[in-house]
């Protein structure tokens, strides 16, 4: 997968690999995955933020609070990343 691309995993939950991105091309990633899954209706997303130096991590979940797509978001499991993954789900619908 290509960094910052997303990815299919099934019905309804798509998933984000943001390892070798700087903090603004991770943010623009962020912000376009949210506005698509909220547009497409895909109501679950896994963030991959790496565990590194938290640069990212803590950048993720500063958007993740503002956004008005999020319903809530949380740790992933150990199996889908751990800390270094958070797991996120939207609102659907149009409008921001």
């Amino acid at each position: 997968m290509a960094r910052g691309a997303w990815r299919e995993e099934g019905p309804g939950r798509r998933s984000i690999d943001l390892h070798g991105l700087d903090r603004e091309s991770a943010r623009r990633v962020v912000l376009d995955a949210l506005d698509a899954c909220r547009r497409d209706g895909v109501p679950k997303l896994r963030i991959v933020h790496g565990k590194g130096t938290g640069v990212l991590r803590d950048e993720v979940r500063y958007l993740l609070d503002g956004h008005g797509a999020v319903d809530e978001y949380h740790g992933a499991k150990p199996r889908d990343g751990g800390e270094g993954a958070v797991e996120v789900r939207i609102r659907c619908g149009s409008g921001r």
